[in-house]
């Protein structure tokens, strides 16, 4: 018994790992992919860094073009985010 919760400790740490290495490329990949429903614009982004457990977001690149058209609407080389929930 003590076997399957050592175990069970190694694969939920695995997960958590995982999912703090690859969180920020598969939200910047929803994000870049859902843009146009979402915001009915396309939106890109260079580079986006997202801490779950610190709080805090990193994005270098972020470009909004016009509603159906090819020029930039807004255009954010790096901004950062520290988020605090108290």
């Amino acid at each position: 018994m003590k076997r399957f919760f050592v175990i069970t400790g190694i694969v939920i740490l695995g997960l958590i790992i995982l999912v703090f290495l690859f969180i920020s490329p598969i939200v910047k990949y929803v994000i870049e992919k859902n843009s146009v429903a979402w915001t009915g614009r396309q939106i890109h982004i260079e580079s986006l860094f997202l801490n779950i457990f610190g709080g805090g977001l990193h994005m270098e690149g972020f470009r909004m073009q016009e509603a159906k058209g090819d020029s930039t609407f807004i255009k954010i080389d790096d901004l950062y985010c520290n988020i605090s929930i108290n």
